[in-house]
């Protein structure tokens, strides 16, 4: 290494103190043919050459040329050619072998212009160099991607030493390419991608969340269009190769500004020592933005154990079932964290998944009973196997919001969580709601913009965000941002069921039922608002119509949490205070305090019981 830029160097140190006759400086199994000669016109490509020597000794075992002696090395450094380096090991892949070919040609001009070329060729998996092949789809091992980052890392030190790196403080990961061709593997891909935005997350820089990048999966924007629309400083690309129980994964960051590469990588290794390939590009990227790692971060990328490839599987299956919308993914996402946790009992990332999972059925509109104490038994585990773990922490924080009414702890564990990993949209949207119901606004509407910011493409940001306006009484700056919500999201359920919802607080019935008769349409579990509304609005008959409808159905915890609105509107108290009383108790339930709705029964003594069991006060 000590040889790269030295003929540059040497000339503009000499400036004409250089002879005629020239100068030969380096080490000559690494020396280019002209500066072996002392020629004059020596330029960057002469470092092309000496990267190329190194790689072609990395990969042979030996360097292009030996000799006896000096004069020996570069009589033939001059006059030969190396022996092909398929010859000597048959495995090298055909775009590896032209790489360095031309690496190593004679003449300057017929090099790589610059090592960044050179790191693509070496990388780029449809290489068409002159004599290369197409690379078969193979994995190649360690060493190519050894091989692989000596080049890059080089062009890295050239062009840090010039610019210092980027400077970045928003990223996003574009969907990876999946080289395999083989859909059965997409669940891989999507779990490589979640981890690898998990991972850069930690840094403390915003990275969009997977939801949001995931809807780029098939676009034909630009990098430029893509980065204006998310707002990020630089985007990262890449592609997963998996071949049995090995994985490579290349990736490279875009400068959105000149859609020129800022830096390139290619990572491979076992299925098994996969943390250590995220943990690896986590402490590439961040040295290439300029990121300090704390000593905290830095003893987390140290530490980097082994998983268990039969859970990791089960684990990647499950998560790429909860990323989908039907009560039968998630599941069938449980299913699969169960096996991962069978697998791998002491997997933190499992424990926390499986959380998750009973999480997202708790807020169901018919949650299996067990689910939240399956839950907070899971997160308890992720947290007692790894205390750093910020999905733990947000699976805790959530189960003390939603069941354990322990506010003190809820907050505790969502700063903590936010502390680990502060691109973790989901905690910050569900710290928006309990900052609301401590009647926070100004912060839960800062925490809910914050979840907007790292995942803006998942409605749910965006929908609920005017619902805070509505249960903190702001009625009329609920209706603006419904309106205003509705322009984005037409035909979302939520979204009208907000609007209609704040449209009737403002005495705008007729509005107010056409839009939630839509969401009702979309949604059936918005059915209660159509009669709430038409009960504020006088039109007894029809809600009590939709009353009964409802009654038929059979109670569930969703359905008390909407019987007692609709009860609360047609003036019948008594059943208010008994939906509220009933069990399974929903999520929802703490937010009865803040609820419009529930105005009329405030001064209750009932409702101060309610309270009191909710560990709440007025």
């Amino acid at each position: 290494m000590a040889d790269f830029g030295i003929a540059i160097a040497v000339s503009r140190a000499a400036g004409d103190r250089i002879t005629a006759t020239g100068l030969s400086l380096g080490t000559p199994s690494y020396m280019s043919p002209e500066q072996a000669t002392g020629a004059r016109d020596v330029d960057a490509r002469s470092d092309i050459y000496a990267l190329g020597s190194v790689l072609y000794e990395m990969l042979a075992g030996d360097p292009p040329f030996l000799g006896s002696n000096v004069q020996a090395v570069i009589a033939k450094v001059v006059g030969e050619r190396p022996v092909k380096l398929r010859t000597i090991r048959d495995t090298v892949p055909a775009h590896i072998e032209a790489a360095v070919d031309r690496a190593l040609a004679k003449v300057p001009a017929d090099r790589f212009g610059t090592a960044k070329d050179f790191a693509w060729a070496l990388t780029d998996t449809t290489s068409t160099l002159p004599g290369s092949a197409r690379r078969s789809p193979t994995f190649r091992g360690a060493l190519i991607g050894a091989a692989a980052a000596l080049v890059i890392g080089a062009a890295g030190w050239f062009a840090s030493t010039l610019t210092g790196g980027p400077s970045v403080e928003r990223l996003a990961v574009l969907p990876l390419t999946n080289l395999a061709g083989d859909s059965e593997q997409d669940y891989l891909v999507a779990g490589v991608h979640e981890a690898l935005i998990s991972e850069l997350a930690r840094l403390g820089i915003s990275v969009i969340a997977r939801t949001s990048m995931a809807q780029y999966g098939n676009t034909d924007k630009s990098i430029p269009d893509i980065a204006n629309e998310l707002k990020v400083d630089a985007v990262i690309e890449g592609s997963v190769f998996r071949d049995g129980d090995s994985l490579e994964i290349s990736v490279r960051m875009i400068d959105p500004d000149t859609e020129e590469d800022v830096w390139r990588q290619l990572y491979g290794g076992k299925l098994d020592n996969v943390v250590v390939l995220y943990r690896d590009l986590t402490r590439d990227v961040a040295e290439e933005i300029r990121v300090n790692l704390d000593p905290e971060m830095e003893a987390r990328l140290s530490q980097a154990p082994r998983v268990t490839p039969a859970s990791y599987e089960a684990y990647l299956r499950g998560m790429h079932h909860l990323n989908k919308s039907t009560p039968e993914d998630f599941e069938k996402a449980v299913e699969y964290f169960h096996e991962a946790v069978d697998k791998n009992p002491g997997d933190p990332m499992a424990y926390a998944a499986l959380a998750l999972g009973y999480i997202t059925l708790g807020h169901g509109p018919a949650p299996p009973p067990d689910a939240w104490p399956l839950a907070r038994a899971a997160a308890d585990r992720a947290v007692r196997l790894d205390s750093t773990l910020a999905e733990g922490w947000a699976a805790i924080a959530d189960i003390k919001l939603y069941v354990d009414w322990d506010w003190e702890g809820a907050e505790r564990a969502f700063q903590r969580a936010n502390e680990l990993n502060p691109s973790l949209a989901m905690n910050h949207y569900h710290y928006a709601w309990y900052l609301v119901l401590f009647r926070r606004l100004d912060e839960a509407v800062r925490e809910h913009e914050r979840a907007r910011e790292l995942d803006p493409l998942t409605p749910l940001h965006t929908v609920w965000l005017p619902g805070l306006y509505y249960y903190a009484g702001q009625h009329e700056k609920a209706l603006a941002g419904a309106r205003e919500v509705l322009t984005q999201y037409p035909d979302h359920a939520t979204a009208l069921y907000v609007f209609g919802s704040s449209a009737a607080q403002m005495g705008l019935y007729d509005e107010a039922i056409e839009a939630l008769e839509k969401a009702a349409a979309l949604n059936p579990r918005w059915r209660f608002a159509v009669g709430r509304t038409h009960a504020l609005a006088g039109r007894r008959d029809e809600a009590l119509r939709i009353l009964a409808e409802l009654e038929s159905e059979g109670p569930s915890p969703w359905g008390a949490i909407a019987m007692a609105d609709l009860n609360a509107a047609l003036g019948n108290y008594d059943a208010v205070f008994e939906w509220l009383a009933y069990e399974p108790t929903h999520a929802w339930l703490p937010w009865s305090r803040e609820n419009p709705m529930l105005e009329p029964v405030r001064d209750d003594p009932r409702f101060d019981e309610l309270l009191r069991r909710l560990n709440l006060s007025r």
